[in-house]
């Protein structure tokens, strides 16, 4: 097997670059211009909705889960693709087939497995309705599906995936939208108004690169977050894995309290995303302790949140208007910059790249 090139991490940050434009117009301009609309769904009585994907493409879909209850009413399920195909595809048949809707979603349009999944249900299940999420225009996925949502923007580099894991988000708040109760304006608002807040966001990362680094011993990064925030806090932890090799992990806000909260190293860093709303309090509730313990603790919160000064010891705003469910498309950023960030302290080229197919350095 032919080693992959090296991925310079600075690839990261030629995609952050290009934040401005893609919250100001990129992205609206998604939400706005559907491919799938209120008319593909007519004749459907929709009640549950399965949307399954690989990696980002799976926390996009966690993610999107609170928006679709939000405006649909209907059940919402997130599963991984292999979990789908050996564990739900078999049961599909209990359902009324009016009812159901499978979203395969894949960035680059060409995931094996979603695409088997679609493929399968239009064999053994034609009644159901399946629809792709693709960030590739001409894939596979395009024609896996009876019906598919384009979500591809302009190439900035297609790995790691940040443009297209903010697209896949909005195409699934888009096909929401298309389902339920239209929303479309203001998605596209609060994108639009996230632009400027975006670069803010990003560029206060950079600032506080150094006390960032200079408290994390580099083994261990934890990120915690609940509701939509639990999906931004596993998103974030794959970035710090393939871009900088360091061992992190997402997890519930609760379920790290009972149990991860007993583990070494203490030194590791810890990263909790304290949004208002229904978690707020369960966040804000772990962030002494944590640091008490002698863990690093950085939140990461909306500008203007407060009383966290004096409990974390770093504190990451993120610009712009907030509302929770929309939250996700905002809050990957500062992890996904500081992944950036870390790569560059180690010397480390993404996806361990700097090493050959023996595993020996370049």
């Amino acid at each position: 097997m032919e080693p992959m090139p090296v991925k310079d991490p600075s690839l990261i940050m030629e995609q952050i670059e290009t934040v401005a434009r893609m919250y100001r117009s990129e992205l609206p301009n998604l939400v706005m211009n559907p491919d799938v609309t209120p008319h593909h769904f007519r004749s459907r009585a929709i009640r549950t909705v399965f949307a399954i994907g690989d990696g980002d493409s799976y926390y996009a879909a966690l993610a999107a889960e609170y928006l679709w209850k939000e405006v649909t009413h209907s059940s919402f399920f997130a599963v991984p693709a292999f979990e789908f195909l050996e564990y739900v595809l078999p049961l599909l048949g209990r359902y009324p087939p009016n009812s159901v809707v499978v979203i395969g979603i894949s960035a680059s349009g060409s995931s094996a497995m979603v695409i088997e999944a679609l493929g399968r249900i239009r064999d053994d299940h034609p009644d159901i309705l399946t629809v792709g999420v693709s960030g590739s225009r001409g894939s596979a996925l395009e024609s896996a599906g009876r019906l598919c949502e384009s979500v591809a923007l302009e190439e900035c580099g297609r790995s790691p995936g940040i443009r297209t894991y903010a697209a896949s988000l909005v195409g699934l708040f888009s096909l929401a939208c298309s389902i339920g109760t239209d929303r479309r304006a203001r998605i596209a608002r609060s994108l639009a108004e996230s632009g400027a807040g975006a670069v803010r966001t990003c560029d206060a990362v950079l600032q506080a690169a150094e006390p960032l680094l200079s408290g994390f011993s580099g083994a261990l990064l934890t990120c915690l977050g609940s509701g939509p925030a639990y999906a931004t806090a596993l998103f974030g932890s794959a970035k710090i894995v393939e871009a900088a090799g360091v061992s992190a992990l997402g997890q519930d806000l609760a379920e790290w309290n009972h149990v991860e909260r007993f583990a070494y190293p203490l030194e590791s860093q810890l990263w909790v995303l304290v949004n208002p709303g229904s978690a707020y309090r369960q966040a804000v509730s772990i962030l002494k302790p944590a640091r008490e313990l002698g863990h690093h603790v950085v939140a990461i919160a909306p500008d203007g949140a407060h009383d966290l000064d004096d409990r974390a010891d770093i504190v990451l705003p993120i610009h712009g208007p907030y509302h929770e469910p929309l939250s996700p498309l905002t809050h990957y950023l500062p992890l996904t910059v500081y992944a950036y960030c870390l790569a560059k302290h180690h010397g480390r080229a993404m996806f361990m790249t700097d090493r050959n197919a023996t595993g020996v350095l370049n």
